[in-house]
């Protein structure tokens, strides 16, 4: 899976999922800012640090105020101490924000379950975003893992490779506050739309997949969380209309490896 630019935010809540605390381990707070980082408090000109909020501003949960994203944000945001608070990123009442660094993720695999089960419970019309920063390219069992926890709280998860892309994305989604409802939505199901014809709806957003195919899966194997966790996906052979072309593309999206876009070749 690439990580997708700010400039295709279109496309990132199109596939929306859906219409829409923490681990007592010494320096977990810090973690949720970021993972042994200094301080930064106060970085940002537009910083306010008491509960005061206008619609102009980001709300910032206090647990990431160490976080060195802030340094390179260019949106105003407000610092909000509130135990309640689920979000990190409270961008409005449409979009709430995850923030989550890999590494803390690998230290303390428990924590971000917990904030999903809040951010789900407490967020349930939103769209809920997991702003995931990969500062450990090697853990690609680790990410497929939370891909699978992000699809069953319904939330999207968006990759970056570094605090300043992930402020980016957060000035993004506040940029975009005030487009159409239908884009910051994403996709709208009727209300007598089944589960089970919603998730033949995201299985067959795959490339090489059609509806046909995945109502075929589906029928086979119950659920998505089912079709990714399969042990073999040499095993879709057996089905209808599967075939070695279909089962490359769907390996390439459940089991691909990561890699960072903004990589030079000379990396590679």
């Amino acid at each position: 899976m690439n990580s997708e630019k700010p400039g295709q935010i279109e496309q990132i809540f199109a596939q929306s999922i859906a219409s829409r605390q923490n681990q007592g381990n010494q320096g977990v707070n810090n973690s949720r800012g970021a993972f042994n980082q200094n301080s930064n408090k106060g970085a940002n000109q537009g910083f306010q640090s008491n509960n005061y909020y206008n619609k102009n501003q980001v709300k910032v949960n206090k647990k990431q105020e160490t976080n060195p994203l802030l340094k390179h944000s260019r949106f105003q945001y407000n610092i909000i101490d509130d135990p309640q608070m689920v979000d990190d990123y409270d961008i409005n009442d449409k979009v709430s924000v995850l923030f989550l660094q890999l590494k803390y993720h690998i230290a303390y695999p428990l924590y971000i379950k917990q904030r999903f089960e809040d951010v789900y419970r407490m967020r349930k019309n939103r769209n809920k975003i997991l702003l995931l920063l990969n500062d450990d390219k090697d853990e690609h069992n680790m990410i497929n893992s939370l891909m699978m926890d992000c699809f069953k709280f319904e939330i999207t998860l968006i990759m970056c490779w570094s605090f300043e892309e992930a402020a980016q994305y957060i000035q993004t989604f506040k940029s975009y506050e005030n487009k159409t409802q239908t884009m910051l939505e994403g996709k709208q199901y009727n209300q007598g739309t089944t589960h089970f014809e919603q998730a033949v709806e995201q299985v067959s957003s795959m490339r090489r997949v059609n509806k046909t195919d995945a109502k075929n899966l589906l029928s086979n194997y119950g659920s998505i969380e089912a079709i990714i966790m399969a042990p073999n996906y040499d095993e879709f052979l057996n089905i209808d209309g599967i075939g070695q072309n279909k089962i490359d593309a769907i390996t390439q999206c459940f089991r691909g490896k990561f890699c960072n876009p903004n990589a030079t070749k000379s990396n590679h």
